[in-house]
């Protein structure tokens, strides 16, 4: 499991050129802690500011899309994050 201690000082070779980000032990740990869920916003802060990854809050919403919400706030907060993101897609540029 993803623990709390694993980002707290940034792993040398997330500067390296890699040829695939998987090779970057950093990132496979960010990924991991995105899809399962991040012990602590240390974590999940190191890795937003180190990695270009989504918010692991919308798997979390997935998940409960698909399993039911946990309450009526969970449920209006997920509405929104992908009501907001619809917005962003939709007035994005096209390159």
């Amino acid at each position: 499991m993803f623990g709390a201690t694993v980002l707290h000082s940034p792993p040398a070779l997330s500067g390296d050129v890699k040829s695939s980000p998987f090779e970057d032990p950093g990132y496979t740990r960010c990924v991991t802690g995105m899809i399962e869920g991040f012990s602590n916003g240390l974590d999940e802060g190191w890795c937003a500011g180190n990695y270009a990854l989504p918010s692991a809050f919308h798997f979390k919403c997935l998940k409960q899309l698909a399993i039911g919400f946990e309450s009526p706030l969970d449920r209006a907060a997920c509405t929104n994050y992908f009501r907001e993101a619809a917005v962003r897609a939709e007035n994005q540029r096209i390159r």
